[in-house]
């Protein structure tokens, strides 16, 4: 595989041939040096790097910074920093482009190289996850399944057509209401309001699902009974939990499904929008694979654990709740103290009627954290499925001792 073409923005020549022979000799492709922020613009439109590496201080009336930002927003380059200042002010300015990294001058081979290659896992895990979104999104509105999308702070954020027939609300209507204005949630069998806890989704990543019998009114006052109802932590690219999503049917939808379907064919022939450049999934590089750099393993890692557990989330509010197993299992064979995982993968086995697994599951989760009141309240209520009454009781007894 080609090695990474990399272009060179820096108006002190010497210190560009230097850096530029430097590069080659790590194998690296070269496209092109040049000394003004006007030029790298262009040259980039041309080449389409994979990576600039921008000098902060150049010739001419746009610097390094202002350079990189055009380029991101216009090409969507990934750029790393040269500079000899390493000052808090210049550092804070070039971080509000989110760069790939930074490098001080006078260089280092290896430096240069390590920089550059983690870069390169970062830009493969960000491609990735783009991609996944772009697609993710636009499934989202055809989906004959409820979708709402919260933020941390309990907002909402989108609402698919589907979610919008069932409870009468349009997304402009609705969008950063609380979700408790839009939605409400009611026990069928006792007409009590059923309080939707969606702390431990927000701040731990716990996947919740509801129970059967659970209905919410809509706008204009009906009742939809709901059915393989489950909220869903969101995480982004950096593995913070940014919001939720809720995702639910209707025990009845023929009505919801009937005056949507010209939404969905409306939707489905949309060509796929520009950002979607290439469908295939980026390989890994050859040189990052063989790389033995400690580090970079590290992080590899951790974005393969955190691309299977948002797999098995999305999955999982998708209703498919084997493929959502297995995609929690290829996360645990990474890292087996994953306890999002463990307790994740325990309440879809439960939903499943699997409750051995399911609590096998949930003590995983509990060798790891024995505090966590969600883990302790799905246990005490699998064993109370199983018949094991006194076990039960023991677990619901810890789970007042820690939340009381």
């Amino acid at each position: 595989m080609a090695q990474e073409k990399i272009l060179i923005v820096e108006d002190e020549v010497i210190t560009a041939k230097i850096l530029e022979n430097l590069l080659v000799s790590l194998g690296y492709n070269v496209v092109a040096r040049v000394k003004t922020g006007e030029n790298a613009i262009k040259t980039a439109e041309k080449h389409r790097p994979d990576f600039v590496l921008m000098d902060i201080v150049l010739e001419g009336t746009m610097d390094g910074i202002d350079a990189a930002a055009e380029i991101k927003k216009r090409f969507g380059i990934p750029v790393i920093y040269l500079t000899a200042f390493s000052d808090d002010a210049t550092i804070s300015r070039a971080k509000e482009t989110d760069p790939y990294g930074y490098l001080v001058k006078p260089f280092v081979k290896e430096t240069i190289h390590s920089t550059i290659q983690i870069a390169a896992a970062k830009k493969l895990f960000d491609d990735r996850i783009r991609t996944a979104s772009v697609w993710l999104n636009r499934t989202i509105q055809i989906l004959d399944r409820g979708i709402i999308t919260i933020d941390n702070g309990g907002r909402i954020i989108l609402i698919n057509a589907y979610a919008e027939q069932l409870i009468g609300w349009n997304i402009r209507d609705a969008y950063m209401k609380q979700l408790d204005d839009v939605l409400q949630f009611y026990d069928s069998i006792t007409d009590q309001p059923f309080i939707l806890h969606i702390t431990p989704t927000l701040n731990k990543g716990v996947v919740s699902v509801f129970p059967s019998d659970v209905y919410i009114l809509s706008r204009n006052g009906g009742r939809q009974l709901l059915k393989d109802c489950v909220l869903s932590p969101v995480i982004d690219t950096k593995g913070i939990i940014i919001g939720a999503l809720i995702a639910f049917s209707s025990v009845d939808d023929s009505r919801a499904k009937g005056e949507i379907t010209n939404t969905y064919l409306k939707i489905a022939q949309k060509e796929p929008i520009s950002e979607v450049i290439n469908q295939n999934v980026p390989a890994v590089p050859a040189n990052l694979k063989s790389l033995s750099s400690k580090r970079i393993s590290k992080i590899l890692e951790e974005i393969s654990d955190l691309m299977h557990l948002e797999q098995a989330n999305t999955l999982s509010v998708m209703g498919k709740f084997e493929e959502a197993i297995q995609e929690y299992q290829k996360a645990l064979k990474i890292r087996a103290s994953n306890i999002q995982a463990w307790h994740n993968m325990g309440v879809i086995l439960e939903k499943l009627g699997r409750n051995e697994e399911a609590l096998d599951a949930f003590n995983k989760a509990l060798e790891i954290n024995m505090r966590s009141p969600e883990t302790l309240r799905h246990k005490g209520e699998v064993l109370k499925k199983l018949g094991k009454v006194t076990e039960s009781q023991q677990a619901f007894q810890q789970l007042e001792l820690y939340t009381g």
